[in-house]
């Protein structure tokens, strides 16, 4: 048994034996062959078949041959130039920057006007201060509601001891600021008169109500208005040395009813109407026939009536008299009166041919 297994075990080194002579031999080969290949000793083992020139006896086998020449592939040669083949290096991004913050535009303050000291605006302004002392142009609507108010006033205590003067005017007005005033207070504008061009030199005919200055604004003259028939309705006129709104600056006025006239003397300074006038070049004509009863009104003797003896009718009291009066002229003043008074029941008037004009605030009749 022993005797066995040896055999056995030497029979099995004899065969690993062998093959490891086998694969040293193998690689030993394989490693000379590299070696051999790379000295270039070992020549190549398929070599190029000769060519075997051929003579075409036919066309036919001519092309053969030459597509058998051409059949064989070139080598494409290599790029001279192997830097085209070289992949591009791509820049690195560089970094955007950042935005700055537009700031936000601040509100510029609007400029304020300079004050024109030429012009009073609507409110109270203090004397040598605030506006200077002169004669200013307003201008406001045509009846009192749309009129405009002023005052001078010698403190601002509001009471009524420190007013001067004031009024409602309407149309065009004037008021004349003294340097003694301490405000003066407007509901409207008004500008310097100073500052303003000169009138035109063509006056005007037709007046329309308002303040205008005699010798500026129009003319001297006798002036012809139309009102209603009684007090409410009349119209209320005044001629005046100054435009200051005081009561010594008052030449003459009144209330007028009916037609009437007023005589502008050269000498006045201003004339104020609260109606329409119309400018008469001269007296009108005396009409064709006088008539036998007039409504209330102002009339001239010789023109607009004839002289004589006048009978009216009135109530007994002094609210429902009758008020007339004979005149030497138009224009307001208290010397320029004839007669006058306040009829009651029934009275007469005589009316003589030396008068200028009569008035009559009540319906007349001619008796002779």
């Amino acid at each position: 048994m022993w005797n066995r297994l040896r055999s056995w075990s030497r029979g099995r080194q004899l065969i690993v034996g062998c093959a490891a002579l086998f694969v040293f031999g193998c690689c030993g080969m394989t490693m000379l062959g590299v070696m051999l290949d790379a000295l270039g000793i070992i020549p190549d083992p398929t070599p190029e078949p000769e060519r075997v020139e051929v003579m075409a006896t036919t066309p036919a086998l001519a092309d053969a041959a030459t597509s058998a020449d051409t059949a064989v592939p070139t080598n494409t040669p290599l790029p001279t130039d192997i830097s085209t083949l070289a992949p591009t290096v791509t820049p690195e991004p560089t970094d955007t920057p950042i935005p700055t913050t537009t700031p936000e535009p601040t509100n510029s303050p609007t400029p304020t006007a300079t004050p024109d000291p030429n012009l009073i605006r609507t409110g109270t302004h203090l004397v040598g201060e605030d506006i200077q002392a002169g004669i200013y142009l307003g201008q406001a609507g045509l009846d009192f509601f749309s009129s405009c108010y002023w005052e001078r006033v010698s403190d601002l205590s509001g009471e009524f001891g420190s007013l001067i003067a004031n009024d409602n005017s309407i149309g065009q007005f004037y008021v004349e600021v003294q340097d003694s005033d301490f405000a003066f207070k407007t509901d409207c504008d008004m500008v310097l008169l100073e500052t303003l061009p000169a009138a035109t030199e063509k006056f005007p005919v037709n007046l329309l109500p308002g303040m205008y200055l005699v010798n500026r604004d129009i003319q001297p003259g006798l002036y012809k208005g139309v009102a209603g028939i009684d007090f409410l309705d009349s119209c209320y006129w005044e001629r005046l040395e100054n435009v200051s709104g005081s009561f010594d600056g008052l030449v003459a006025n009144d209330n007028e009813v009916g037609q009437f006239y007023i005589e502008v003397g050269d000498g006045d300074f201003a004339f104020s109407t609260a109606c329409e006038l119309t400018l008469l070049d001269q007296l009108p004509e005396s009409v064709i026939e006088f008539p036998a009863t007039i409504q209330p009104g102002t009339y001239l003797v010789g023109i607009d009536i004839a002289p004589g003896l006048y009978k009216g009718e009135a109530g007994t009291g002094i609210l429902d008299a009758c008020y007339w009066e004979r005149v030497s002229g138009l224009s307001g003043e208290f010397g320029e009166l004839i007669a006058n008074d306040n009829g009651e029941g029934v009275f007469y008037v005589q009316v003589n041919e030396s008068d200028f004009a009569l008035e009559t605030a009540c319906e007349l009749t001619l008796e002779q």
